[in-house]
């Protein structure tokens, strides 16, 4: 203490060095150490050699070697190389570097604002925050991440109602083919009806006509063959179908070979027709005869029981007359 007053004394004129001097003494009796929380800014070159970075690395090299330390060097991971010392040499690094990739990446940006407001002489406010998930919603990026996840929902359910309506739309076109082709070829359709108004038909109109009248004449001759075949059939009947069926599959493909001829000359490709299918016919004329004989027993029970029922009043009628008769006799 002798020596504090002494070296204050001698300081007098230079008494605010006093606290420095009287640490200096207690540092130098006692063994202590001064910490300073000053701390010397690590140099690029350092950071990116703690992190084993090249120097001209990206942002996402810099974090995923940092994530890949941290699990080594952290004192919580239960490493056997877990160093606390280490983890904040290399935490510092981290923030360091990133720090200055932002730094350089923000000079970047405005080098290039700069140009551009020299070539425009404007500037476009830039929102950020707005570029990601397509520009859509408000708020925290939670919030933003929801919304934005609720409008691609929204938008994948568009798509499908759009899907579905234009389904409807193709089957109801199908189911309308002559009105759509009014609608969508006026002139072809006003030119064919102003020449058959005149007396004049194309082509593919008579050709359409004539495929038309040759199947209904086809099937109605088929059912007639097997109206007269009657049921059931013999075999010598049954032979006489078979050679019917033969002849209506030649006359179906004579009629497939105009079908072809009246495609290549319509206008218009829904108006085009399909093949017709000699089995599908013979069906479909078994069927009519099938339906047919139902309809003729049922049109004979119902004339059998009119029959029965004139009979019964016809009688009642007799028996009344008959009573009546008797009464006036006596």
């Amino acid at each position: 203490m002798k020596l504090l007053e002494i070296l204050l004394d001698q300081n007098s004129k230079y008494s605010f060095c006093a606290p420095v001097i009287f640490y200096r003494i207690l540092c130098q009796r006692y063994g202590l150490r001064l910490h300073s929380t000053f701390n010397k800014k690590r140099s690029i070159k350092d950071c990116c050699r703690v992190l084993n970075v090249p120097e001209d690395c990206s942002a996402e090299e810099v974090r995923h070697s940092y994530r890949n330390l941290a699990k080594k060097y952290h004192p919580d991971s239960g490493s056997i190389t877990a160093d606390s010392n280490k983890f904040i040499q290399i935490d510092e690094a981290y923030r360091d570097l990133l720090a200055h990739l932002s730094k350089e990446t923000r000079k970047g940006e405005n080098l290039d604002d700069d140009d551009d407001d020299s070539a425009t002489n404007f500037k476009i406010p830039q929102h950020r925050h707005y570029l990601s998930y397509e520009g859509v919603g408000y708020g925290t990026p939670s919030q933003r991440q929801k919304q934005y996840i609720q409008f691609r929902v929204d938008r994948a359910s568009e798509h499908v109602l759009d899907f579905r309506k234009q389904k409807l739309e193709r089957q109801s076109a199908e189911n309308t083919m002559i009105a759509k082709d009014v609608k969508q070829n006026p002139m072809t359709h006003n030119l064919n009806r102003i020449l058959i108004d005149n007396g004049y038909q194309p082509e593919w109109i008579v050709l359409q006509k004539e495929i038309r009248e040759s199947i209904e004449k086809l099937r109605s001759e088929a059912l007639a063959s097997r109206k007269k075949l009657g049921d059931p059939m013999t075999n010598a009947t049954s032979e006489q179908w078979d050679e019917i069926c033969e002849h209506l599959k030649e006359d179906i493909s004579q009629l497939n070979k105009k079908i072809n001829d009246f495609n290549l000359v319509v206008p218009l490709l829904n108006r085009q027709m399909v093949h017709f299918n000699a089995d599908k016919e013979i069906s479909h004329v078994e069927q009519a005869y099938l339906s047919l004989k139902e309809n003729e027993q049922k049109t004979l029970r119902e004339k059998k029981a009119e029959d029965q029922l004139d009979d019964k009043q016809f009688n009642l009628k007799q028996t009344l007359m008959s009573l009546v008769k008797q009464f006036k006799m006596l």
